[in-house]
């Protein structure tokens, strides 16, 4: 779940951001067989800025830079800046991919 879904208020707006974020925890677990976050709160600190991304699972598994930039892209911890699903579609190394 992104992280500003569990701040959510009832007045609160679920935008296209949280789904970007939602297809990167996909891309992670597809690649890596593991969630990125092991639990809520190592999500939050991510959130607030206390911690980096856990890119460590994808190093571990030989994922390119390119393509772990792509997932962070994806769970950028502020939502506005997390792209569109058409600027994730044009994205590099999804593009590579679709030509394997």
């Amino acid at each position: 779940m992104a992280p500003e879904v569990d701040n959510c208020s009832p007045s609160c707006e679920y935008t296209n951001a949280v789904d970007i974020w939602s297809l990167g925890c996909v891309v992670h677990k597809i690649l890596t067989g593991l969630t990125p976050f092991a639990n809520p709160r190592e999500r939050m600190r991510y959130y607030y800025g206390m911690d980096e991304f856990p890119a460590q699972n994808l190093d571990n598994r030989g994922i390119s830079i390119s393509g772990v930039g792509f997932i962070k892209c994806l769970m950028k911890a502020d939502p506005p800046t997390r792209p569109s699903a058409g600027e994730s579609r044009m994205d590099a190394w999804l593009n590579t991919v679709d030509k394997i």
